[in-house]
This record gives structure tokens, C-alpha cells and sequence, in this order.
């Protein structure tokens, strides 16, 4: 993979992403890189394929979190995934229901969805369980403010 990607040459590149894929279906790596070379190909649907052949078996708690934040954090909306991204969060949830990265990606994902409320409840509780995170108390003051901001809940 690291021979191709020095290569430049986006058939070696396409080629080696197979292959790893193939070995190793869950390998970050070549499924960033198939993530960049989807939005460079302007194919959102090579993105999509590539995640869904990732299997749950075996995988870990924080590969699935990873997985779930990429999928979910692409500034084109295009890229997003959040049919896969919620597979994943709920995967490492599941896998480690006290570990407030895996709440915060679920949170994240919950308000990505429009589910404010939900949001906020599981964001508070990745904040408490990790309160000198400043990245969690940061996102739990962004619901917050976005729910001051919806229609009636406005101080006139």
C-alpha cells in the first residue's frame, strides 16, 4: 500500500486498496485512502461498498468508533454514511457501553441524525464519565445552544 500511495499512480493505488482490502477488510488505512480516491473519483457509491464489506466479526470496539466518526464527519455530505456509521457506533457501544469516546461518536451521530434530545442525554454522559475532556464539553455546549436556538425555545 505504502508503495503504491509513493507511486502516485492511481491504478497501483486502486490495485494495492483491493488487495489490502481483500486481506483485511477492516484495515483503516486502505479504507481511508478508498475514501479519498471515492471523493476524487466523485463516486460515493465505491465508498459505500467498501464499508459495507468491513465485517463485524472480530472487529474492535475502537476500529468500529473510527469507522463511525469518519462516516459521519466528512464535510460532503455526499461521503457521509450514516446507515454504516450507526452499524459501527452501536457495534462499539455494544463492545464497551462505558467508554465515552464510543458515547461521544454516538452522540455525534444521534444529533447528526436530528435527534437533538438523544443527543444531548448521551453527550452528558460521555462528558461525565471524561469531564476534563474539552472536546466532549465543547460538543455537549453546541447542542445546547443549538436547542436554544430552535423555535420556541427562544427568550423573546
Amino acid at each position: 500500500m505504502n508503495d503504491a500511495l509513493k507511486s502516485e499512480d492511481p491504478v497501483s493505488i486502486a490495485g494495492a486498496i483491493s488487495d489490502l482490502l481483500a486481506a483485511d477488510p477492516a484495515n483503516i488505512q486502505a479504507l481511508e485512502v478508498g475514501l479519498e480516491i471515492a471523493k476524487y473519483n466523485k463516486a460515493p457509491e465505491l465508498m459505500r461498498q467498501m464499508f459495507d464489506m468491513v465485517p463485524m466479526s472480530g472487529l474492535s470496539g475502537d476500529k468500529a468508533e473510527k469507522f463511525a466518526s469518519m462516516l459521519i464527519s466528512d464535510s460532503s455530505f455526499t461521503y457521509r454514511y450514516p446507515e454504516a456509521a450507526m452499524k459501527f457506533a452501536e457495534y462499539a457501544f455494544k463492545k464497551d457501553p462505558e467508554n465515552s469516546g464510543y458515547i461521544n461518536t454516538y452522540a455525534r451521530l444521534l444529533y447528526c441524525l436530528g435527534d437533538l434530545e438523544d443527543a444531548l442525554t448521551w453527550q452528558e454522559k460521555a462528558v461525565k464519565l471524561d469531564p476534563n475532556n474539552k472536546t466532549y464539553q465543547d460538543n455537549l455546549n453546541y447542542c445546547i445552544s443549538i436547542k436554544t436556538l430552535r423555535p420556541g425555545n427562544k427568550k423573546n
